[in-house]
C-alpha cells in the first residue's frame, strides 16, 4: 500500500477564529497568531508552513506531535477518505462550497454541482442491509444513506461491489485525485444516480438513464 512520503505535513486544521471551521492549510494565513489554527488530528496548536517544494501544509510546534497521527505518514487511501468527508461536512454545514463533480462522457468533460440534501458525512458507516462500509457515506437527518462515495487506490468498485449498491446512490473517485484537488472530484465510476441530476439534456450519457 503506498503510503505519503512526509510526515507532520497537516493538510487540515481548526481555525479557531471562524468557529472552528476546518480549513486546508492553503487557504490558511500564514501570518496567523499562535493559538489560531488546531490541528484535525490531536487539537493541538499548528502553524502555517511550506515544503521544500513549496508546497503549503500545517505542521506542529516542536515537541508538541506526540501522539498525534499526524505524526507518522498516513497511507494514501486513508487520507483521500478523510479529506472528502471534510469537504462534505463543511458544506453541508454551510461552512464552505459543496464540491463540485466532473464526469467524463462521449462529449466531453461535463460538470454537476450536485444538490445533496443531506446532514452529515460519516467514514465507513456500515449498511446493515447490504453489508458494506461505503468510504464516505452522506446520511440525512434520519441517519438514511444520501449518496455514498469510494475512493480507489489499488482496487475500484468491482461488478460484485457495484452490484451490492443496486438501491444506494453511489460514485467512485481516485484516491490521487482527491489529494490533488478535493473540491472538484473527478468520478471515476458512478451508479443509480438520480434523475434530477440532469446536466444540459445529457443525462442518459452520464448516468445511464434511457430518456
Amino acid at each position: 500500500m503506498l503510503t505519503l512520503g512526509f510526515s507532520m505535513q497537516i493538510p487540515h486544521a481548526f481555525d479557531v477564529e471562524n468557529q472552528n471551521k476546518v480549513i486546508s492549510a492553503n487557504r490558511a494565513d500564514s501570518h496567523a497568531h499562535k493559538g489560531r489554527y488546531l490541528c484535525y488530528g490531536c487539537g493541538r496548536e499548528v502553524l502555517v508552513a511550506k515544503s521544500k517544494n513549496r508546497k503549503v501544509h500545517f505542521k506542529h510546534y516542536p515537541d508538541e506531535a506526540l501522539g498525534c497521527r499526524y505524526g507518522k505518514s498516513q497511507k494514501l487511501h486513508t487520507q483521500a477518505k478523510e479529506r472528502v468527508a471534510i469537504v462534505f461536512e463543511n458544506a453541508l454545514n454551510k461552512r464552505g462550497p459543496m464540491p463540485i463533480m466532473h464526469f467524463e462522457t462521449p462529449r466531453g468533460v461535463q460538470t454537476v454541482l450536485p444538490f445533496i440534501f443531506g446532514s452529515i458525512a460519516k467514514l465507513e458507516w456500515p449498511l446493515k442491509d447490504i453489508g458494506r462500509r461505503p468510504d464516505v457515506a452522506i446520511l440525512d437527518a434520519n441517519n438514511n444513506l444520501v449518496l455514498a462515495i469510494e475512493i480507489k487506490h489499488t482496487h475500484g468498485v468491482n461488478e460484485q461491489k457495484s452490484e451490492s449498491f443496486i438501491n444506494c446512490w453511489w460514485v467512485e473517485v481516485d484516491a490521487r485525485d482527491v489529494m490533488d484537488n478535493d473540491v472538484v472530484l473527478k468520478v471515476r465510476a458512478h451508479g443509480n444516480l438520480p434523475y434530477q441530476y440532469e446536466l444540459l439534456g445529457h443525462q442518459n450519457e452520464l448516468f445511464g438513464i434511457e430518456v
